[in-house]
């Protein structure tokens, strides 16, 4: 059987912050206590180079960075701690990976099509100010991953639909699901994500049932299709009318039939869900213990408060 790998490491931008020490840094340091899997912890010094061509506040950060992951822990007797630029072969596979990686795919990179979106906001050319460095970003990361193999990287998940962007394209930013789930429950995000319907004076040309005037797009209309909403309206006794959803109609067929979807939906949030708090399980057990700890202590308490006072009068 083969050793699982845990790989993880930090870009030498600026000074380490809360969010290095809760997103990389505290769990990394967790994981490296498993003996059982190897650990390689870096210094993404080359990953700088794409925001930061000031050699002085590289050198700093990263050795800011290291002392960081040292003061906080880092046992580097069981995991191998090292500076990117330590290892040439890096590079080397980064070149070999950039020889076989479509151009056409790096296009569609989200910090590449992002940067392209603000110049043209902007009026320049669309690749102004854009290095390589940016671009073929993800291909280095990819040469991170491989060179050692690894099998648990530890990388910040990144939102296709960054949040600036999503503000300027429809006025706000989508809402977090995983954080949905956790705050309001699973089923008003299954609910949700069933309810969109053709809104035309919607920006995104969509509306939701559950949250109306949401400003997040159908993402899932490919495989739902499109639907319509219908009402009726009563009019009350005293003039006001109360209006209540009548139903769907489905106006273009998805690659999905609606027993598909459905599930397909249900499986999504059960994702969500498990994500937005991974820890649940655990945390109902530990409850269950504590429970039954307490119970036995106000046993234990009552029997003595008897034995105590049994002689009083």
């Amino acid at each position: 059987m083969t050793q699982d790998i845990y790989l993880t490491g930090i870009t030498t931008t600026g000074t380490p912050h809360i969010g290095n020490y809760v997103g990389a840094i505290r769990p990394g340091i967790e994981a490296s206590k498993d003996l059982a899997t190897k650990h390689f912890y870096f210094l993404a010094d080359y990953h700088s180079l794409a925001k930061n061509e000031d050699p002085d506040k590289i050198s700093r950060s990263t050795l800011e960075i290291a002392a960081a992951w040292l003061a906080l822990g880092l046992d580097t007797s069981h995991a191998c701690f090292y500076r990117q630029s330590d290892i040439p072969e890096i590079l080397e596979l980064t070149w070999i990976l950039h020889g076989m990686t479509a151009k056409g795919l790096m296009n569609r990179a989200h910090s590449y099509k992002a940067a392209v979106q603000a110049n043209e906001e902007a009026g320049e050319d669309p690749d102004y100010g854009i290095t390589m460095g940016l671009f073929s970003y993800p291909v280095l990361m990819a040469a991170d991953i491989l060179m050692f193999n690894a099998e648990k990287t530890f990388e910040t998940i990144r939102a296709a639909m960054p949040a600036e962007e999503a503000a300027r394209w429809y006025g706000k930013a989508p809402p977090d699901l995983s954080l949905m789930a956790r705050a309001k429950g699973a089923d008003y995000v299954y609910n949700f994500l069933k309810g969109f319907y053709v809104a035309p004076e919607s920006p995104t040309g969509v509306d939701n049932l559950v949250l109306a005037g949401t400003s997040m797009p159908h993402v899932l209309w490919e495989l739902q299709g499109y639907q319509s909403a219908h009402f009726d309206h009563h009019e009350n006794a005293d003039g006001s009318v109360t209006t209540t959803f009548a139903g769907f109609e489905q106006l273009a067929e998805g690659s999905m039939d609606a027993e598909q979807f459905d599930d397909f939906v249900r499986d999504t949030v059960n994702f969500l869900a498990y994500i937005s708090e991974p820890i649940r399980s655990e945390r109902r057990t530990i409850g269950v213990w504590v429970l039954m700890f307490l119970i036995f202590f106000l046993i234990l308490v009552v029997q003595l408060k008897k034995q105590i006072w049994k002689d009083v009068s």
